[in-house]
């Protein structure tokens, strides 16, 4: 009877422990079911109730542990995830395409599915090339402004202004290659204004100096002065109205020179003239206004005193002659008188004496 007992209990420990791990295999397959399909809450509480069916299995508990390192490791992932994109974004914005790819290439490595990574690398890429072809551009760009910048300063402004166009082709909507070419044009406008004014000017410099020249060859100093100044007021710089200015400065000085050395011996003649003149030394003062009137010919009053002169010594040659012919006339009378006294026609001698009287009424002899 004990053993029917003892049987009929382990036939009903049988049954309970058949049921037991009838619930328990069917809790952990249903947990399987959850785990395969990442439903780690509800795979994890049918674990629980697994382990609560068989508290001594290590299955559900190393499963459980295996799901919190899962949710763990998820719960990571997805933080380093949200920050990697963060990064990405920023170093997008940064324009830091090498940071920016790497931070979404990790974001892309926790989730390799996931479209914005692949979207923002692909952005990224973009942009990176972008980057370059732009930043090559403005290589060459700034070097072309270089060079037009050095051309401008060496005031090459043809060269320059084809330059700045040349950086305008890169860059249409920059500012300072335009703003440099209106300059430049007005550059050279300006010269080409000065240009026509410089032949302007050259051309009346030219017409000033031939007309400068001329003067100067016909010796008439003082107007060639005049028309060298002139010329040098239209080209001050120039050398050459200056220079025939000095010269024309030094022939004046040089005449002033001449003029005043002939106005002493002019004087001193003058005063030998004057001084013979006046004791009717009428040869050597006429001699004297002769060699005075020798350096200044254009003198009037050497003229007048030789032509005072020459009436004097005709009046003193028509005097003489007059004399000689009353001498004559006298010396007639006188014979006349004596040979009348000689024949004592003594009233005829005394008419004789008178009328030689008359002419010479000093004489003694009479």
């Amino acid at each position: 009877a004990y053993d029917k007992i003892r049987a009929a209990n382990q036939m009903k420990e049988n049954l309970a422990n058949a049921e037991i791990d009838k619930n328990y295999q069917d809790k952990m397959q249903k947990a399987k079911k959850a785990f395969d399909t990442q439903q780690w809450d509800q795979a994890k509480s049918l674990y629980n109730e697994a382990s609560q069916v068989k508290p001594n299995e290590r299955a559900p508990n190393d499963r459980i542990n295996e799901i919190d390192n899962l949710l763990a490791k998820m719960k990571k992932d997805e933080e380093n995830y949200k920050i990697f994109l963060s990064q990405g974004d920023q170093n997008l914005l940064e324009k830091d395409f090498d940071k920016s790819i790497k931070a979404f290439q990790d974001a892309l490595a926790i989730k390799p599915n996931e479209p914005y990574p692949k979207e923002q690398i692909k952005k990224a890429n973009e942009m990176k090339l972008a980057a370059e072809a732009a930043s090559k551009l403005d290589q060459k760009y700034n070097n072309i402004i270089t060079r037009s910048d050095d051309l401008f300063k060496k005031l090459s402004y043809e060269l320059a202004k084809s330059s700045y166009q040349e950086a305008l082709a890169l860059k249409p909507d920059e500012k300072y290659p335009n703003e440099k070419i209106s300059i430049i044009d007005n550059k050279l406008k300006e010269i080409a204004d000065q240009v026509a004014k410089d032949l302007e000017n050259q051309k009346l410099y030219e017409q000033s100096i031939l007309q400068a020249d001329k003067i100067f060859n016909e010796k008439k100093w003082d107007e060639a002065k005049l028309a060298y100044e002139e010329a040098k007021k239209i080209k001050p710089n120039e050398i050459y109205p200056k220079q025939k200015i000095d010269e024309i400065n030094f022939i004046l000085q040089r005449n002033a020179a001449n003029e005043a050395e002939k106005q002493k011996n002019y004087d001193a003649l003058i005063e030998n003239a004057d001084a013979y003149f006046k004791s009717d030394n009428w040869q050597e003062s006429k001699k004297y206004y002769k060699d005075a009137l020798a350096i200044f010919s254009d003198k009037t009053f050497p003229k007048d005193q030789i032509i005072l002169i020459d009436k004097k010594i005709a009046d003193a040659e028509k005097e003489k002659q007059n004399n000689l012919n009353k001498l004559k006339d006298f010396e007639s009378l006188i014979a006349d008188g004596d040979k009348n006294v000689k024949s004592l026609t003594y009233s005829i001698a005394k008419e004789k004496y008178l009328a030689a009287k008359d002419l010479f009424p000093d004489k003694f002899i009479v």
